[in-house]
């Protein structure tokens, strides 16, 4: 749980609400992501999907926290790139053309 805590508000931004061994809530603008130490569910379920003003700064910053982000991909509305969080959950990183 440390881990996913430090990934989610030290590299995303995140404000941590609750904070436990087993349950977790981080708060972002508009919505909050439950973290859950269950040890019967598997990585690789739903994609969660974050929007980023700058794709380019946020690589760079991921890059500071030692984090390797996948290849960017245009897209037809913008650029999108995936991440992993400690446990292995797949996060897209997307920037919308304006």
């Amino acid at each position: 749980m440390s881990d996913a805590i430090h990934f989610y508000q030290s590299v995303l931004g995140g404000e941590v609400v609750t904070e436990s061994e087993h349950w977790s809530l981080v708060r972002f603008p508009g919505f909050e992501i439950g973290l859950h130490s269950a040890t019967l569910i598997q990585p690789g379920g739903p994609v969660i999907g974050m929007r980023v003003p700058n794709l380019m700064d946020a690589v760079t910053t991921l890059a500071e926290f030692g984090i390797s982000p996948g290849e960017i991909h245009e897209i037809p509305s913008g650029r999108v790139v995936s991440i992993w969080d400690p446990d292995g959950n797949q996060i897209q990183l997307v920037e919308r053309d304006a």
